[in-house]
């Protein structure tokens, strides 16, 4: 425990009810350094004034005519190819980032693990609903018991200090200056066309398109950024080729697509389909030449 027994605290340091002073960075941050444990009491980190509505879009920030929620897409694992049902399951991780400027955050770190927002505060402030468009169901993405929800500071960590009318020292941060992480992780199933003309010197392109709802659609605009693959390079009847994420329009709005692109492994090809097939062929045809007596056993 970091304890100083002091009169008075500064304005870097955050008061224990028992008197003693902590470092600022302190408070809040899981761990219990007052022996009344009250700095880690009250530790919500959103304000959220009476005119605020989870159902409206932020406004616009600088000279942007909407407001915009950036996309980042971490995929772990391609779990199953279905040529015939023509479907491409994956395990993937969706990031999406957003400035509320409504908003005021309280008792932010520069660590933005330590800026975990809680069940009630994520149920309380607007959040994009994602749409996986190609999907059979179209299937939404939106913050639920998965979902962790974060704010990210600004580099300079600027904030403002609660007046004296304020029985604690909390360092106040605005909304325009600090971004709002959502992460979910999914397993979904996404539709793929495959094209087999070329087999089995085909490369498919399967693909997993993002956009927001029709509701969220006319008010935001969607940006992709950055596109990570966790997983195998080799698949069983694939390889990786290369992997890709663009903004481009989806079903008549601006959302995010991820291209994937496979090469298959010849190899394999061969070993499964082509050699058992010219063996059994080879099979066949020396049925011909040899008759039944060639293989009667006297005993």
């Amino acid at each position: 425990e970091v304890l100083l027994t002091l009169t008075g605290c500064s304005e870097e340091e955050f008061t224990c009810r028992e008197g003693f002073c902590v470092a600022m960075e302190q408070r809040c941050d899981g761990v219990v350094d007052c022996r009344d444990k009250s700095d880690e009491v009250g530790c919500s980190k959103v304000v959220i004034e009476s005119s605020y509505s989870r159902l409206i879009a932020p406004p616009p920030v600088g000279n942007r005519s909407r407001a915009v929620v950036r996309i980042a897409v971490t995929i772990h694992a391609i779990l199953q190819i279905d040529e015939i049902g023509e479907t491409f399951y994956v395990s993937f991780n969706q990031d999406a980032t957003w400035i509320d400027p409504r908003l005021v955050y309280h008792k932010i770190k520069r660590n933005s693990d330590l800026n975990i927002l809680s069940t009630e505060e994520t149920g309380a402030i607007w959040t994009p609903r994602m749409v996986f468009y190609n999907t059979k169901s179209k299937e939404v993405s939106a913050a639920d018991d998965r979902t962790t929800m974060s704010i990210i500071p600004n580099k300079e960590f600027n904030f403002e200090r609660t007046d004296m009318s304020n029985h604690e020292n909390i360092y106040m941060f605005k909304g325009q200056d600090n971004i709002v992480k959502l992460s979910k992780t999914h397993d979904t199933v996404f539709l793929c066309q495959y094209m087999m003309a070329w087999y089995p010197f085909d490369t498919q392109v399967c693909t997993m398109d993002m956009v927001l709802n029709i509701a969220q659609a006319p008010f935001c605009s969607v940006e992709a950024e950055v596109l990570d693959y966790l997983g195998p390079t080799d698949l069983v009847q694939y390889f990786i080729r290369n992997m890709s994420m663009v903004t481009t329009r989806v079903g008549g709005h601006q959302g995010a697509r991820v291209h994937v692109v496979m090469g298959r492994r010849i190899l394999s090809s061969i070993l499964t389909v082509y050699l058992p097939t010219v063996l059994l062929n080879v099979m066949g045809h020396v049925t011909v030449y040899f008759k039944p007596f060639f293989f009667e056993a006297i005993i």
